[in-house]
């Protein structure tokens, strides 16, 4: 209770400074400070700390943000119909219309981002590094891709959680390893990992040779293509293909997976421009056709993709502020609040 009140007590001194002009709440502990813009309030903080972004345009003069230490980045959110009325949070280049991009380097190990619509996310820069443990979670990418590593040398970057994004490229692992990719909506490709484990996504208009990667489980996903996975030593089971696929097929296997699977046939509403869409439909053979007895695709599994995408902080419903004290020099407040269980 006491983390949930520090919580609405800093995002009720945003708001309320908000309206004046845009700031960003930098929370260390009990501690808050504000700043004038992102890139001043990512170098300010510390190793550690919670950025909390407003739901509004955000802009930064210099693409990509870059994030050089554990940080916590938290929006406001994207989708716009679910998110009680808040702007989302969109983060620009400086006087443009171009989505900015974040770049994650050394020493941003354990990082989180959430809430945000962006213009793609790499990690490393020029060459490869050493980054581990980064979860980026209930974000809206379009433009470029999420891109694990530079290809330039031997990655280590490892253990990136990828979960409950609407993705509108793809993921270039460029060697990335013992990722965990689950719950999204992928609109292009997503390649190049290693002993990585890709379950429960919606993959969608999937090209020859844009499903690949070297000892990677594949499991319970949609995936809508007719082109046989390529890859190594990869594992492809309780999948729904839209077209026809065989395993064997090379080094990889795989089993119980449900064939020629329209979208028509499969999802409430039969298009990919929006997770809202992909429900699966009672007569679905992927219908709880999952490893695990649940449906096939982003609302499968043990944490399903959550409608709306809303983070997980509390957010402001309603906020009156009186326009004078009382005769006791109280000011009235009327603040309404939700949370969310996920």
């Amino acid at each position: 209770m006491k983390k949930v009140s520090i919580i609405l007590a800093c995002m009720l001194c945003g708001w309320i400074n908000l309206q004046a002009q845009q700031k960003f709440n930098v929370q260390n502990g009990t501690k808050t400070a504000f700043y004038n813009d992102l890139e001043t309030a990512v170098q300010e903080a510390v190793s550690g700390d919670t950025i909390y972004l407003p739901g509004w345009r955000v802009d930064i003069e210099n693409s990509p943000l870059v994030i050089d230490k554990k940080l916590a980045l938290i929006g406001a959110g994207w989708d716009v119909d679910s998110i009680g009325g808040l702007r989302t949070t969109e983060i620009y280049i400086k006087d443009t219309n171009t989505r900015a991009a974040i770049n994650f380097r050394n020493g941003s190990d354990d990082s989180f981002l959430t809430g945000c619509y962006l213009g793609g996310i790499a990690f490393g820069a020029g060459a490869d590094q050493d980054i581990a443990n980064v979860t980026i979670k209930r974000n809206y990418i379009e433009g470029a891709s999420i891109t694990l590593g530079t290809g330039s040398g031997t990655n280590t970057t490892r253990s990136i959680f990828i979960l409950e994004n609407f993705i509108r490229t793809g993921i270039m692992g460029r060697g990335a390893s013992d990722c965990w990719i689950n719950n999204n909506l992928i609109q292009s490709y997503i390649s190049e990992l290693n002993n990585s484990h890709i379950y429960n996504n919606v993959l969608a208009s999937i090209a020859s040779n844009s499903i690949s990667g070297n000892a990677c489980i594949y499991e319970n996903n949609y995936i809508s293509t007719s082109n046989q996975p390529s890859g190594t030593y990869c594992t492809y089971n309780n999948n729904a293909f839209s077209g026809s696929v065989s395993f064997p097929s090379g080094t990889n296997n795989g089993a119980n997976n449900l064939l020629n699977q329209s979208g028509a046939a499969t999802f409430e509403v039969n298009s990919f421009a929006h997770p809202k869409y992909l429900y699966i439909i009672d007569s679905s053979p992927c219908k709880n056709a999952g490893a695990d007895g649940t449906d096939i695709g982003m609302y499968g599994g043990s944490d399903p993709y959550k409608a709306g995408a809303v983070p997980f902080h509390p957010h402001i419903d309603k906020l009156v502020i009186s326009s004078q004290t009382d005769k006791d020099g109280n000011l009235k407040v009327d603040i309404q609040t939700s949370s969310q269980t996920k």
